[in-house]
């Protein structure tokens, strides 16, 4: 799928702007290690680490799919990570366009779409929305080659990337586009890079029917409700999992009895955690998620499921 991508073509005036904002970071290469700056690619004012860095970042952003024709890269933080059953690598790590911070880590999917987090012109608010994207990331992927210090720096780097692109566009006057967050549950999984795990259903899809008849079963679900979406899997005993209907939030373990959460029971805006395999909502309410899940797609239903309780999303 890598090689029938091309990667984006900018305007002249994008360019321009692509150039600039490049220029502004290359100005703080020097507070940082060559250690740090092996994993820092931009498509103009190199660090002086790799020969071939501006060959490898094209790579990288066509790594990363098509982008918005609107959108402007500016740096990519990272490295290449070796797909385990194709041999091929990919880019894992971070990429920072002038509206959108994409986060990629390794999976055994070629078409695995990156996390997307689109950050607004306020430089504290854009570096908040920065902050979650670094939270997401599992950065066991790259911890062979990169120390808690380098790790550090990159944050740091990226932090003054976010805030040098803000800058010169109140500067120059360049106008921000502000992407916003999918409103329903398929677009916050395609939001957050998740459609590819099988775990990850919607209720009306139909390759899924005849596994959700065996959830209604297994799980004690009532003929009279419709499953909205789930995070289920299956064992030789059966499928487990947590779903989503209408009024209830249901789940099940392997060899355990079903539980349920009345969905009208649950406060907006409580937490919902992650304990190992499970997701604690309301005050004590456990829940199983299939333990095939990574923990940064736990994060991930967590943030759905956070974002439909407070009604932030619909199905």
């Amino acid at each position: 799928m890598a090689e029938q991508k091309k990667a984006q073509e900018l305007s002249e005036k994008q360019i321009e702007y692509q150039r600039s904002y490049c220029r502004k970071v290359s100005t703080r290469y020097e507070d940082y290690s060559e250690e740090a700056l092996k994993f820092v690619f931009t498509p103009y004012n190199q660090p002086d680490v790799w020969e071939d860095a501006a060959k490898v970042y094209q790579q990288l952003i066509v790594d990363f799919l098509p982008l918005d024709k609107n959108e402007i890269p500016v740096l990519f933080v990272g490295a290449n990570a070796q797909n385990r059953i194709t041999r091929k690598s990919n880019a894992t790590g971070f990429l920072v366009t002038d509206h959108m911070i994409y986060v990629r880590e390794a999976s055994l999917f070629n078409d695995y779409l990156p996390k997307k987090y689109p950050y607004p012109k306020s430089i504290t608010e854009a570096i908040n929305v920065l902050g979650k994207a670094v939270k997401s990331f599992d950065w066991d992927y790259l911890s062979d080659i990169l120390s808690e210090e380098v790790k550090k720096e990159l944050m740091q780097l990226m932090i003054e990337a976010v805030t040098d692109i803000l800058t010169i566009k109140e500067t120059l006057k360049i106008v921000h586009l502000e992407s916003f967050k999918s409103k329903d549950v398929q677009g916050r999984i395609a939001d957050l890079g998740v459609q590819t795990n099988s775990c990850i259903k919607m209720g009306n899809d139909e390759k899924h029917q005849k596994h959700f008849r065996k959830v209604m079963k297994k799980f004690n679900i009532p003929a009279a409700e419709k499953i909205l979406f789930a995070f289920t899997d299956s064992t030789l005993v059966g499928p487990y999992g947590l779903v989503v209907t209408d009024h209830f939030i249901f789940s099940k373990d392997t060899l355990e009895q079903p539980v349920s959460t009345k969905r009208s029971e649950l406060e907006p805006c409580y937490p919902v955690k992650i304990v190992e395999d499970s997701i604690i909502l309301g005050t004590n309410t456990a829940h199983i998620l299939p333990s095939s899940l990574s923990k940064t797609e736990k994060e991930s239903v967590r943030t759905i499921l956070q974002e439909f309780i407070n009604e932030e999303i619909t199905v």
